[in-house]
């Protein structure tokens, strides 16, 4: 049987959270150190910490830099957890990686001591990968805290970023900001820049302080130098490569002068980003070469695209203001999106602005494949599960490398989702809670991909807490009472299974919500 690195990796006994650096530290040390062959932009805290190393890395990319990104959980696939420029670790070198960490694990193991934890054994095969392939930078997500975290163990970073400090794990981190931010600051080591969020004063101080005593400068945004205009909500498109419109602000369509710019700049390599008649925006490219255009896999549907979005870019849902004005809102969302966050920033649009009517978008291909991913399918996942619950695909193209300069190494899909009532399989519309408990269960069902569902729970509810320990002996029950087989797979289930699943967990009036 080949190995499986995830399984690995996911073996429910190294799934314990055990602060320390003994451990980890053996580890590379037995694999050479590559810690030391790496510089690092290393994020604390606790709110933000994902959107600010996704945002750092692309940052760097852009500029030149070959940037690795490790970040913990992940949204989609694991292997999303490590990547280099944007893309994520193939299943080869996760293996690879894997492997020679593995050796040195059960080494360490074998001589008496103890196996590293899943945690740690995903920051060495993410520091071994990033070793071999040359990362000139690697931003690197701070899993549990700070000061004994695995992450930790790296010598003096580039930059020592801490986010938002609020109260989190304390049972393990402590009950104040203060002793919270202690261990976020534990990050903080004489030869970095410190940046920091402007805390509360309690942590601000502790930060500050280790700033000092390790001679480090500290930068803090002083956000009062910023300057906002006023902003009213008005027309309503968000258009590829334009922010959404505002009153007395047009789309950059609409300046002849920018159009004919974009056209002078993108015409040696692309078919003009035609601006429209009347102010909007059309959202099609293709290879100058004309060997391919992102419409020829579906003309139709490109088509319609244009015909519904090139003509203007107000078209808005009207309701009316306190005082009986009518005011519009955004109701559909077109846009090139930053593919490190794509599928996010779509499932998020469409949980908090219920009145969105669709999304068109371009992603990366892959991330395409899991949004219209059906039961059965090596790409269904809890993402998708969660995505169907509010949005359903109503067409697609694909968009190669050649419609872009330069072009990237990926393929890219256009994208249009429609939103679907939020409701079960009655037509009974579904609540928060249940909605809640229902990506819960997507989460448990796909927490080991490659195991049976029943197993696929324990494995994630063991990872709850006493809460969650407790509800393991509840799974066979709650199974039987879905009527689903315990054998079965995640990605089996369809989302009315998943939904019915929901409806159980909230019955029990011990779930570890």
């Amino acid at each position: 049987m080949p190995f499986d690195a995830i399984e690995y990796i996911n073996t429910p006994r190294w799934l314990t959270s055990r602060l320390g650096l003994e451990r980890i530290r053996e580890l590379l040390d037995r694999l050479g150190r590559p810690q030391d062959r790496l510089k690092f932009v290393h994020v604390a805290g606790t709110n933000g910490k994902g959107s600010t190393c996704a945002f750092t890395a692309s940052i760097l990319a852009e500029a030149g830099f070959k940037t690795g990104l490790f970040t913990s959980p992940y949204v989609e696939t694991f292997h999303e957890r490590i990547r280099v420029n944007a893309r994520n670790i193939s299943d080869e070198d996760l293996t690879a990686a894997t492997l020679r960490v593995r050796e040195c694990a059960e080494a360490m193991e074998a001589e008496g001591g103890e196996h590293p934890t899943e945690f740690e054994l995903m920051t060495a095969v993410a520091l071994v990968h990033f070793a071999h392939v040359g990362c000139d930078i690697v931003v690197l997500e701070v899993g549990l805290g700070g000061r004994l975290d695995s992450t930790n163990v790296i010598a003096a970073p580039e930059v020592a970023a801490i986010v938002s400090i609020a109260l989190d794990h304390t049972n393990l981190l402590g009950n104040t900001l203060a002793e919270i931010a202690h261990e976020k600051a534990g990050i903080v080591k004489e030869g970095s820049t410190v940046v920091s969020w402007p805390q509360e004063p309690s942590a601000m101080e502790v930060v500050e302080d280790a700033a000092r005593r390790a001679g480090d400068k500290l930068v803090v945004p002083d956000f009062s130098l910023l300057s906002v205009g006023k902003v009213t909500r008005g027309a309503a498109l968000l258009t590829c490569g334009t922010a959404l419109e505002h009153e007395g602000h047009t789309p950059c369509s609409d300046s002849p002068r920018c159009a004919a710019e974009l056209r002078a700049e993108h015409a040696p390599h692309a078919q003009e980003l035609q601006a429209g008649a009347e102010g909007g925006s059309t959202c099609e490219t293709a290879s100058a070469r004309g060997q391919h255009t992102p419409c020829s896999d579906s003309p139709r549907f490109a088509a319609e695209l244009r015909a519904e979005h090139a003509p203007h870019a107000r078209v808005g849902l009207e309701t009316h203001g306190a005082d009986g004005s009518p005011r519009t809102f955004p109701n559909k969302f077109v846009a090139n999106l930053p593919y490190a966050v794509a599928a996010t920033l779509v499932l998020d649009f469409f949980q908090k602005f219920s009145q969105l009517e669709s999304a068109t978008v371009m992603v990366q291909k892959e991330v395409a494949d899991r949004m219209c991913a059906e039961p059965g399918s090596k790409n269904y996942g809890a993402y998708t599960v969660k995505l169907r619950l509010y949005a359903e695909p109503a067409g697609r193209f694909l968009v190669s490398p050649n419609n872009f300069f330069p072009p990237p190494h990926v393929d890219s899909s256009v994208l249009r989702l429609n939103r679907r009532p939020v409701c079960d399989v009655d037509g009974a519309p579904l609540d928060n809670a249940l909605l809640k408990a229902t990506c819960a269960m997507a989460d448990a069902a796909f927490a080991s991909r490659r195991k049976t569902i029943s197993n696929s729970f324990k494995t994630y509810f063991a990872s709850r807490g006493n809460a969650g320990k407790a509800f393991i002996g509840c799974i066979p029950d709650l199974l039987d009472e879905c009527g689903i087989d315990a054998k079965r797979r995640g990605e089996t289930l369809s989302l009315d299974e998943f939904i019915a699943l929901g409806k159980a967990y909230l019955r029990r009036e011990s779930n570890p919500l």
